[in-house]
């Protein structure tokens, strides 16, 4: 089945509610949400989920004043979790937030797929742990891509790992807090 691409209504709710979304192209699916490998944009309002029905594929849009919040005990937020799989998630936007700094499973990108994050134009990501290219303790043989721009930031609580084949890359007004401070100094990590 090819892929849909599915908007957000801008309400507040878990990902998993087919009437928080709108089917803008493509044939959907009986569950009337987004499935792996589909394109999600989020214009305004609240996920309160970590969009595990993608199960790592797909592209995913948060645009300006939306978030992602993701504060479950085991939860977190992954693109390319399985090999041969791929999935790209941007942050886009004064207000754009990805939000996972109460979930125990933090941000994995490419863990044995690709996976890309860009957080771009004073877009933000929270997380407790982010991984590039495998998890906390190990590489899983994936590549992920970490970007930012635009004055953007990401703020990593508690671990980045980044693992070989993996990139990071900002720019000179972007930069990441490792820690809780809730600051940067732009062009650095």
């Amino acid at each position: 089945m090819a892929a849909s691409t599915w908007t957000w209504n801008g309400s507040t709710g878990f990902s998993t509610t087919a009437a928080d979304w709108t089917l803008t192209s493509g044939a959907g699916n009986t569950k009337n949400y987004p499935a792996p490998g589909d394109t999600v944009i989020v214009p305004a309002g609240l996920i309160e989920d970590g969009l595990a029905e993608l199960a790592g594929q797909g592209f995913v849009t948060l645009q300006a004043g939306a978030e992602i919040l993701v504060t479950a005990s085991g939860d977190g937020f992954s693109l390319g979790t399985n090999g041969g799989t791929s999935g790209t998630l941007t942050v886009t936007g004064a207000g754009a937030l990805l939000n996972v700094g109460g979930a125990s499973n933090g941000i994995v990108i490419g863990n044995t797929g690709t996976g890309d994050l860009n957080v771009q134009n004073s877009g933000s990501v929270v997380d407790t742990t982010l991984s590039l290219g495998g998890n906390q303790t190990a590489p899983g043989g994936g590549k992920g891509t970490l970007a930012l721009s635009g004055a953007s930031d990401v703020e990593v609580v508690n671990g980045l790992a980044l693992w070989s084949g993996s990139t990071l890359s900002l720019d000179a007004s972007s930069g990441i807090d490792l820690g809780s401070s809730n600051f940067y100094t732009p062009g650095t990590v």
